[in-house]
Order: C-alpha cells, then sequence, then structure tokens
C-alpha cells in the first residue's frame, strides 16, 4: 500500500509541476498588475540599499512576506519573471502535499489523495502561479499552518511551527492578523478545552511576535503603531463611498487625500470610509452583499475575462467543489469540530470582503479547504453507495 501511494502522490506531484510550468512558460514576459509592481519595487530596493520602501511617499504600501520572496528569487537569478513564476510553480506543486497531509490527517488516506489530485488541476491554482502576486505562496502557507496545527495534536513542537508559519503568513498577506484569533478559537471547541485553549492562544502570541520587527520598523519611520500596512484606509474606502460598486473602484473614486503624509493619508481615507458607512447603513449592507456575490461567484467578475471558455472552465472547476464540500459538512457533520476549522478560513475571508472589496481572486486561499471538504464528500457519497449505507 504504501509504494502505491507514494507512486500516486508522486503522479500527482508532476502533473501539477507541469501543468503549472506549462502555463507559466506561455506567459508574457512583463508585470500585469500596480500590485506586482509595487511588489518588484520594493524587492529591489531591498537588494540594493536594503529598504522595505517602494519610494518616500510609499514607505509601508506592502507587507514585506512577498517582497522579500522576490528579493531572495531576485537575489539569486536576477530580475527574471520567468524565474518567480517557476519558483511559484514548484511551491503550488507541493501544496499538493500540503493539502494531502492535512485531508489525510483530518479524514483519511482516500480523502488525502483525492484533494490532493483536485489540488493539482484547479485551474484557478495553476492560473495564479503565473501571476506575480501573493496568492500562490500565500495559499501554501495558508494550508502549512493548518496542518501544523493538526499534526500539533502528536506533538506539542508543531505548535511552534504553526505560530511561525502564521507570522509568516501575516507577513505575506495582513488579513492573515485577524484570521489567527479566529483559528484559535476555532481550535478550542476540541476536548480537552483548557489545553486547546492555550494552544491557540499560543499559536496566535507566536505569530503576532513574528510582527516585532516590522512593527518597530514602522514606528521609527512614521511614529505611530502600524502592525501591517497604511494602505488599510484607501482600500475601505474603495469599497465604501458613493462610488463603490463591490468592485475595483481606485480608478473611479476622487483621491483627495494625496497630498497628505502616508500615515495621514491612510487615516483620511479610513475616516471618510466609516462617515460613508454612518449615514448610508442600508446602502452599506447592499453593497455588502454585492461584495459576498462577488466573492463566491462561480464565473469571474471582470467583463474582460468572460469568454464562453473561461466562464466555462470556471464553472465547471468551482460549481463540483462546492457542490461536494456542502456535501461532505452534512456527511461528517458529527464532526463538527473539525469541520468548524477547516471553514474557518471560508467563514472569515467571506465576512471580511463583505466589507472590503469583493473577488474570486480573494476566494483563492480558502478553496483548499473547500477542496478536503469535497474530496471528503466525494468519498463518503461513494462508500454510501457502494456498501448501501444511509
Amino acid at each position: 500500500m504504501i509504494p502505491t501511494r507514494r507512486k500516486l502522490l508522486s503522479a500527482i506531484v508532476l502533473v501539477a509541476l507541469l501543468a503549472r510550468v506549462g502555463f507559466v512558460v506561455t506567459r508574457e514576459d512583463r508585470y500585469f498588475f500596480p500590485d506586482t509592481r509595487q511588489y518588484a519595487g520594493i524587492a529591489l530596493n531591498l537588494l540594493n540599499d536594503g529598504s522595505l520602501s517602494f519610494d518616500d511617499d510609499h514607505r509601508a504600501c506592502r507587507s514585506p512576506g512577498y517582497p522579500v520572496f522576490l528579493a531572495i528569487c531576485f537575489g539569486a537569478f536576477g530580475e527574471s519573471r520567468l524565474a518567480v513564476r517557476l519558483i511559484q510553480a514548484v511551491i503550488g506543486a507541493v501544496t499538493c502535499l500540503i493539502v494531502y497531509a492535512l485531508a489525510r490527517e483530518v479524514f483519511d488516506e482516500t480523502t488525502g489523495i483525492l484533494a490532493a489530485g483536485a489540488t493539482a488541476v484547479y485551474p484557478f491554482f495553476v492560473f495564479y502561479t503565473g501571476l506575480v502576486l501573493t496568492e500562490t505562496l500565500y495559499i501554501a502557507a495558508l494550508a502549512a499552518m493548518l496542518l501544523a496545527m493538526q499534526l500539533s495534536q502528536r506533538s506539542r513542537w508543531w505548535l511552534l511551527a504553526a505560530g511561525m508559519i502564521g507570522g509568516a503568513a501575516i507577513l505575506i498577506r495582513p488579513a492573515t492578523l485577524l484570521l489567527m484569533p479566529v483559528l484559535a478559537a476555532s481550535w478550542m471547541l476540541r476536548r480537552p478545552f483548557r489545553r486547546r485553549m492555550l494552544e491557540g492562544l499560543a499559536v496566535v502570541a507566536l505569530a503576532w511576535l513574528c510582527l516585532v520587527p516590522w512593527i518597530v520598523r514602522n514606528y521609527r519611520i512614521f511614529g505611530h503603531f502600524v502592525p501591517t500596512t497604511l494602505t488599510t484606509g484607501l482600500s475601505l474606502y474603495e469599497a465604501n463611498s458613493a462610488h463603490a460598486d463591490g468592485g475595483p473602484a481606485i480608478d473611479r473614486i476622487p483621491l483627495e487625500g494625496e497630498h497628505l503624509t502616508e500615515y495621514d493619508r491612510d487615516m483620511y481615507y479610513h475616516g471618510q470610509a466609516t462617515q460613508w458607512i454612518r449615514a448610508n447603513p442600508r446602502a452599506f449592507l447592499r453593497l455588502a452583499a454585492v461584495k459576498l456575490g462577488r466573492f463566491w461567484n462561480a464565473v469571474p467578475n471582470d467583463p474582460n475575462h468572460r469568454s464562453t471558455g473561461l466562464m466555462a472552465v470556471s464553472v465547471l472547476s468551482c460549481v463540483p467543489v462546492m457542490v461536494l464540500a456542502a456535501f461532505g459538512v452534512v456527511l461528517h457533520r458529527g464532526r463538527f469540530r473539525e469541520l468548524v476549522f477547516l471553514l474557518a478560513p471560508a467563514a472569515y475571508f467571506s465576512l471580511l470582503h463583505t466589507i472590503f472589496v469583493g473577488s474570486i481572486r480573494y476566494r483563492a486561499p480558502v478553496m483548499p479547504f473547500l477542496i478536503i471538504l469535497a474530496a471528503a464528500g466525494g468519498v463518503q457519497l461513494v462508500r454510501r453507495r457502494f456498501t448501501g449505507a444511509g
């Protein structure tokens, strides 16, 4: 059985790697998004002068995790976009093993193999590998963190790994800062409560401790407590104003605070957004529903990516996962604590993106856990079919 399992996993990883490499080598040798240009600019500044700033007016516009990753890639291979994408292809393939291990720990071997296989060929995971954005690295980090927490039931040393990986995840994507206590709360549902509570709090504390160097650096620059970045205010304003429609709106909203210092600018936009929400509670709730719909949309929200082929690929990949994940939840409802643990990221990011811009891109980090639930649902359905259970 073990040789067969190893052969299956090797084949899955190979398929994942070939699919991703095959895709990334077809990409144009350029950056496609403003986000990417900032990440790359910070990485080059880090290599050239040790700075984690984009320029003098954007010194905390991005958290340092992904720029440091790019700096490592650039330091080894020069400013090669292809090299970054190929390294991300390897990370994407390794993520299949992480998903396998997590699914096996929570459910069983068969579920692990099926979840890994689905992860290998899931079209959006392949697509994000070709983007010089945080998705591929963050998906791997988040899945690894949940795996480390799950493995901590065997050895408490895994709690240290979970905390460190959680800290890295926050530095890659700041939204993880508040996800950590949500995961800790879901962990506390397990028995014995007192032990799990201490474990959850330890993971959160370790993760937040990883932010200390970044916080100290920001305090020295701005004279204020800045745990993540100074773009939260603009992101909130982009998603909550008279010009917001639930999607990206930077090109439509009036940027009246650009003359302010970076810290004051962030506070200004935060105030503008908060003021609009208080003055327009019904519009805010309607907009929240639109954002949630965009987050869980089965087809791309951008009209430029709504060709028949792209929509078909999107529907045929997303809908079965979501339907089977629902079956997985229902058929394994007796394992409430494990289900809550796997669903916590989906619940958190769903809520988060009723406040901030909604996009299927932001759904990517929760998909490995839905794929695991989908695999568990599919396995259970097949077993019931052949055993006559239920």
